[in-house]
């Protein structure tokens, strides 16, 4: 499967987990935050394929908070693995990202909260294997 329609499944699944745990007051955010969640499983993919790390069975269900756990558990993992092959360094390789995640139901901020620290950590991990990793054309690491 291409890297770039891995994107649309991300998406398109982080949609339905995020759907079922923003309350209907907030529901107009519930996009959003589906399509950041979205993006952050589609960067680990793509991570994971430049490391040749084989790929990882998401969780069945619709709970966002396993999807996100999925996804941070998924990152210490790749992490290791890039740190072990000396394609990242520095303080990220000495210890494991290890939030704690608030259960639904969950308010729209909270989520945001959880999704903008989760990015802080996979984002910068993301770059680094991609700019060591992938081709001049990035050709792996792509987002729309």
């Amino acid at each position: 499967m291409k890297p770039v329609s891995r994107i649309h499944f991300a998406l398109a699944l982080s949609a339905a987990f995020w759907a079922t745990a923003v309350p209907a007051q907030e529901s107009g955010d519930e996009t959003v935050l589906a399509m950041d969640a979205g993006r952050l499983v589609a960067m680990l993919d793509q991570a994971s394929v430049l490391l040749k790390a084989g790929e990882a069975k998401e969780p069945d269900g619709e709970d966002p908070v396993l999807a996100l756990d999925f996804a941070l558990n998924r990152y210490n993992i790749l992490r290791q693995i890039a740190c072990a092959r000396a394609v990242m360094e520095g303080p990220e390789c000495a210890s494991a990202y290890t939030p704690v995640l608030r259960r639904p139901p969950v308010s729209v901020s909270v989520l945001r909260q959880e999704l903008d620290d989760a990015e802080a950590h996979i984002l910068p991990f993301w770059e680094a294997v991609c700019t060591k990793l992938d081709d001049p054309a990035r050709h792996t690491c792509q987002m729309e």
